[in-house]
């Protein structure tokens, strides 16, 4: 896992995913760096500034805070965790609200990455040096199929390259 700090000096030229229920952004960066934000089963519930402020401008400040924000809607029985990343430039601050729910079981904070080489079925949580440690074919991946259907990615060569 990357450090949202990462970003700071860097400029995005494009980001994608950027939507109310995505799974998962992807920021483009100028220097060939490319990072996600993204969970299976956590949602971006709000994006607080205007993307283009973020964009072409040099990154001065980020930040990644889980704040203390009631939840509402018919979760009264869930479990539930906000993240909130933040994107500053001088031209504007962005910031994407996920709300993670759960029944206790799963993860419910989403996952800030830097994607240079996805392995042959997305460098997701169960691979090491490029194997799942699940034993899955690439081709039965969920993660895999997911991750290229939500995200736009060709990745029917097996690696994608940042």
């Amino acid at each position: 896992m990357s450090d949202i700090k990462e970003l700071i000096n860097k400029r995005i030229f494009e980001v994608l995913g950027a939507e109310k229920g995505s799974e998962g952004i992807t920021l483009k960066c100028t220097d060939g760096t490319k990072y996600m934000m993204y969970h299976e089963q956590v949602g971006i519930d709000n994006i607080i500034g205007d993307i283009e402020s973020i964009k072409n401008n040099m990154i001065i400040n980020v930040s990644e805070t889980n704040p203390d924000r009631p939840i509402y809607g018919d979760y009264y029985n869930e479990s539930f965790t906000w993240t909130d990343f933040m994107i500053e430039t001088k031209n504007g601050k962005v910031i994407f609200q996920w709300l993670g729910v759960s029944n206790g079981y799963y993860s419910e904070v989403p996952v800030f990455k830097r994607i240079d080489i996805f392995c042959n079925n997305i460098d997701c949580p169960y691979m090491e040096d490029h194997k799942c440690v699940n034993g899955v074919d690439p081709n039965n991946c969920q993660i895999y199929k997911n991750f290229s259907y939500n995200f736009g990615f060709d990745l029917s060569d097996g690696i994608l390259e940042g």
